[in-house]
């Protein structure tokens, strides 16, 4: 039996609901916008991972690839994101959610994504901007909109869209719910019972998330437009000019 997955699915137990919850909901509404059902794009998933995202795009690509430096299975290509191993051109979509984080040169990898990217393709990318430290197995960048944005069209990318990703008071909420993950170790550790540390994190956390799904129902604070506020996660829409011939970015 397969493991849940819980970024498509994520429970109101889990320190991080609030934020898979907002990006399931996002990348989903962004995936079925520019890819129509019965669509025979070519789609690259870069650092895959599982590519749990990969159901949102079921029925609307014809091929459906992911590459990763560390692969889980024989299906997914290796390949670091910053030196990808396709021909120029090759996708009419590339993806990378959450990756560019993890690399210590996310310039490259935009450029890498930029390149194998067709002419008039798409490409989305997701980065934090609040969010606590994570390796896997490095963890280097947090990224503003401003400073995600600069990464595409500094690439050649046209940024269509912009999208945040868990507004300022969930991203609050969020955090409560991620450090709660402390006191639930020691509560574990005090009692000697897992059981215990179990149900401390859950009657803990569950309050939090739904404090924050109330959170999302409030105007305030949701508009990047607005300056000054702190989201947790950022999401570009971006499309390769139908031009070809230009560079593959400034950063080098």
């Amino acid at each position: 039996m397969s493991a849940p997955n819980r970024k498509l699915h994520p429970r109101l137990s889990e320190p991080t609901f609030l934020l898979n919850h907002a990006m399931s909901r996002s990348i989903r509404k962004m995936v079925h916008t520019l890819l129509p059902t019965g669509s025979t794009d070519r789609v690259l998933d870069v650092g895959c991972g599982r590519m749990p995202y990969r159901p949102y795009f079921e029925g609307r690509c014809g091929e459906y690839v992911g590459c990763d430096a560390f692969p889980v299975d024989e299906t997914v290509v290796q390949c670091p994101a910053d030196a990808m191993t396709f021909a120029d051109g090759t996708f009419d979509m590339v993806v990378a959610f959450q990756v560019l984080e993890h690399t210590d040169h996310p310039w490259r990898v935009v450029n890498e994504c930029f390149r194998v990217t067709k002419p008039g393709g798409r490409c989305i990318l997701t980065a934090p901007f609040l969010f606590p430290h994570h390796s896997s197995p490095h963890d280097y960048f947090r990224f503003s909109h401003e400073g995600l944005a600069s990464l595409a069209t500094d690439a050649g990318y046209v940024v269509d869209e912009v999208v945040p990703q868990c507004g300022s008071l969930q991203t609050v909420m969020m955090l409560l719910a991620w450090y709660n993950m402390f006191p639930t170790g020691w509560a574990r550790k005090l009692t000697r019972s897992t059981q215990v540390g179990k149900l401390y994190g859950a009657s803990t956390t569950i309050p939090l998330n739904m404090l924050g799904l109330l959170a999302g129902a409030i105007p305030y604070g949701k508009k990047v437009e607005t300056g000054n506020l702190g989201f947790s996660n950022f999401m570009l829409g971006c499309s390769r000019p139908l031009a070809s011939g230009e560079p593959g970015g400034e950063r080098r």
